[in-house]
């Protein structure tokens, strides 16, 4: 983890205005909370909203840093994890393209919050953003709704850390990114993964090894390709829930 430029000082991110129109033509609008709005809403938000970029290894916040601004993830991965005792870290999820990073209730964030690659966020202050929330419901009804399907997306993973095998529970990972970031009917998806194998071998609870094998073996049955370093193909994504549910009978 680089300490070197931490980015946040008690939950306020450096900032800088984004540029007029900029709401309009965003790439995640359809997938964030502000997908919501009307265009005069939307311009309105766009006043209140501020533009930054973090880079590989900065961190975003830290864990019990005061709430003074929550974002949306323009584009860029963020991880989200917490510190032991003895130092090592726990991952408890990912931030992707369109989530909302920020507690909108409690008063500190729970986790420290990580860029993974280049993150770009639409940063809102908290306190005027609530002002648009009690004016605009629908809006505090999209959060809620986030905010439900992330907390049935932690309960999902808890049963995955707590049951499933190494294979089922990488298969499930590559699963959820490709679900993350496409349809779910589609037959293959090519992913970006910009994660470390220690990251994702920290988050699904196995050792590097292990997850080093398990994607190997993949690679082997075919279900897995390779075309670059940070990119992989699914090649059967069927097959690939199939194993994440433990109903594949080749394993």
């Amino acid at each position: 983890m680089n300490m070197g430029n931490v980015a946040v000082e008690q939950g306020c991110l450096r900032v800088t205005p984004l540029s007029s129109g900029r709401c309009t033509v965003c790439g995640v609008r359809e997938a964030a909370f502000c997908a919501v709005l009307s265009p005069s809403e939307l311009q309105q938000l766009h006043a209140i909203s501020s533009h930054k970029i973090f880079e590989q290894g900065e961190l975003i916040v830290e864990e019990d840093a005061t709430v003074r601004q929550v974002a949306n993830v323009l584009g860029g991965t963020i991880k989200l994890f917490k510190l032991l005792p003895d130092g090592r870290q726990q991952i408890t999820g990912f931030l992707f393209a369109g989530d909302f990073l920020g507690p909108m209730l409690s008063g500190e964030y729970a986790t420290f919050a990580e860029a993974v690659g280049r993150v770009e966020l639409c940063v809102f202050d908290q306190d005027r953003l609530r002002e648009r929330m009690d004016a605009w419901p629908h809006l505090e009804r999209r959060l809620f709704e986030d905010a439900t399907a992330t907390l049935d997306r932690a309960l999902d993973w808890m049963l995955l850390l707590g049951r499933k095998t190494a294979g089922e529970r990488v298969a499930s990972f590559f699963v959820m990114l490709a679900d993350r970031v496409g349809p779910k009917d589609e037959p293959q998806a090519l992913i970006e993964v910009p994660m470390s194998r220690s990251d994702i071998a920290d988050y699904l609870g196995l050792t590097m090894e292990t997850v080093s094998r398990q994607i190997s073996q993949l690679k082997r049955t075919g279900l897995v390709r390779a075309p670059s370093q940070h990119m992989l193909e699914l090649t059967d994504l069927a097959a690939l829930r199939r194993i994440a549910e433990g109903s594949d009978e080749r394993r």
